[in-house]
C-alpha cells in the first residue's frame, strides 16, 4: 500500500523517522495524535508543491482501518497513523516534483489501469 506525506522537513524525517504529533483535524471536529498520511499526495496538503512529499509503502497485508479517518464525501482515504508502526514498517522516500504532478494528475484525473 502506498501513502503520502507532506512536509517541510523530509530530511529530518528520512533520518530520524516520523513523530507523533497532536492536531485538530477540523473536518471531523476532533483531535489526533499520529502522522497524517492520505492516498493522495494531491489531497494530503491544498498545494504540495510548496513543500516536499514522502511516499510511503507499506507491507500489502497490514489492516489500517483503525487509523482511517473517515467523512462522507472525501475524495481520498486518510490515516492518523502512530509514529512506531510507520517507523517499524514503512519504506519511505522523498519524490521529486515530476513525480508528485504525476500522483496528483493520476488523482484528479483518475488512472485506469491502477484499481481503487
Amino acid at each position: 500500500m502506498r501513502l503520502f506525506h507532506t512536509t517541510q522537513s523530509a530530511e529530518r524525517f528520512l533520518a530520524e523517522g516520523f513523530r507523533d504529533v497532536l492536531g485538530p483535524f477540523e473536518f471531523v471536529h476532533r483531535t489526533h495524535y499520529g502522522v497524517f498520511v492520505a492516498s493522495s499526495p494531491a489531497y494530503v496538503d491544498e498545494d504540495p508543491r510548496e513543500r516536499q512529499v514522502l511516499e510511503i509503502t507499506l507491507p500489502d497485508h497490514m489492516y489500517l482501518d483503525e487509523y482511517a479517518i473517515i467523512e462522507a464525501g472525501r475524495p481520498v482515504t486518510e490515516w492518523c497513523m502512530p509514529a512506531a508502526l510507520l517507523n517499524r514498517y514503512a519504506q519511505v522516500r522523498l519524490l521529486d516534483q515530476a513525480e508528485v504532478d504525476a500522483e496528483s494528475k493520476i488523482f484528479i484525473m483518475g488512472d485506469p489501469a491502477r484499481p481503487e
